[in-house]
């Protein structure tokens, strides 16, 4: 049984098409063996093809991001990066909140042994919003991947993550998100398979009528080259 999403208010702009450009610049120094330091500054631009939504504003914005960390890489048991800094949205209208704060962004891979990997992340970034008001959306999220394969063409996987999200420019509308999923891929052939996938959201808004829980079963049959 699937259970829907509230209807929220309508998308606030007369189509739903936006462009948007990213550049990054990332330079390291290996401290020692399996440990580095490095810097990564990133640029974006992001533009509608309307020059305002309905509501009169203009919503196209320029931003950028300044962090810097350290990298690690101790042969196949543990790769990853972790990442702390600083970013800043800001929007052409002057009636929108330009967002700004902390960034963080880790990712490690853990691979226990032949068979399991496990991903655990962090990031903290901005993103656009479609809540009439809102001039954008900064989500927090942790999560954590579980990849097993059990047998040459039998592979598990699971991942669980936990969000809070920050409406800029509304009050009384933030949220805390739930996710899980699990899926079974079976490969009856290197290029063909099969997948079965449960996956259960859960929403706690401070809108009420903005939270839901949503439980989802498929199957997809596929191929890949």
């Amino acid at each position: 049984m699937i259970r829907r999403p509230p209807r929220s208010t309508p998308f606030p702009y007369t189509t739903l098409f936006r462009s948007g450009v990213t550049v990054r610049v990332r330079g390291s120094y290996e401290m020692f063996p399996d440990y580095a330091a490095f810097t990564e500054l990133s640029a974006n631009t992001r533009k509608y093809d309307s020059k305002s939504d309905r509501n009169g504003l203009e919503r196209d914005s320029h931003g950028y991001r300044a962090e810097a960390g350290v990298g690690v890489d101790l042969s196949q048991l543990l790769r990853g990066d972790f990442l702390v800094g600083y970013f800043r949205q800001d929007y052409k209208d002057s009636r929108l909140s330009d967002p700004s704060g902390l960034s963080v962004r880790a990712t490690f891979n853990w691979t226990p042994d032949k068979l399991t990997i496990v991903v655990p992340s962090l990031e903290r970034s901005v993103s656009e919003s479609i809540t009439q008001g809102a001039s954008a959306l900064v989500r927090t999220t942790g999560s954590v991947l579980v990849r097993h394969e059990m047998r040459r063409n039998l592979i598990l996987t699971g991942i669980a993550s936990v969000s809070r999200d920050e409406l800029q420019g509304v009050n009384n509308q933030d949220a805390w998100l739930y996710e899980g999923r699990m899926r079974a891929t079976y490969a009856f052939t290197p290029e063909l398979f099969v997948a079965g996938e449960a996956a259960y959201k859960r929403k706690y808004s401070e809108l009420d009528t903005s939270s839901y829980r949503q439980t989802v079963f498929f199957i997809r049959l596929g191929a890949q080259l």
